[in-house]
């Protein structure tokens, strides 16, 4: 396997993992706004587990981009394409995760 396929494959997986993670995040909204509508109750202390271990979550995959993008700056050296489309696939996956609305 080849240093190239390797990282396609994992960008792929937090690909996926940060969809499923933006699925999380929305059935918690949603469940909020829910709450909101049925009580008075403070909607953040209700929902503070679920928002702690989506917000560990979240860090953890901008831990590991950071990992990749780590990687990729001692690679730029050698390798300025490479570099930018690494560059450009990270900001679309940015977008992705904190540019969406529903």
């Amino acid at each position: 396997m080849t240093d190239g396929y390797a990282r396609e494959q994992d960008m792929r997986r937090l690909k996926a993992e940060l969809d499923r993670l933006w699925a999380d995040f929305k059935v918690v909204r949603e469940q909020l706004q829910a709450m909101g509508r049925r009580e008075g109750e403070s909607l953040f202390t209700q929902a503070r587990p679920q928002i702690d271990r989506l917000k560990a979550e979240a860090q953890e995959l901008v831990d590991r981009i950071r990992g990749y993008t780590g990687g990729l700056e001692q690679k730029a050296r050698a390798e300025p394409a490479l570099a930018l489309v690494a560059a450009v696939g990270l900001f679309v996956v940015a977008l992705g995760l904190f540019g969406r609305k529903s």
